[in-house]
């Protein structure tokens, strides 16, 4: 009667991959739009450093 055992063995194996896709798949649009927001930070920087560079 090991049978349900496997099963539930399977079942969280299952799930255990969903969740590190998903948590992966997360991670991956969270790095990503961090990203954007660095490049987005410094180009704003650098465009306020020349204004002011310029204006002093």
């Amino acid at each position: 009667m090991d049978i349900p055992t496997t099963l539930e063995l399977i079942g969280k194996g299952i799930a255990a991959i969903i969740m590190l896709i998903l948590a992966f798949y997360v991670l991956k649009v969270v790095l990503k739009s961090t990203l954007r927001l660095l490049r987005f930070g410094c180009l704003i920087a650098i465009a306020g450093f020349a204004l002011i560079w310029w204006l002093g």
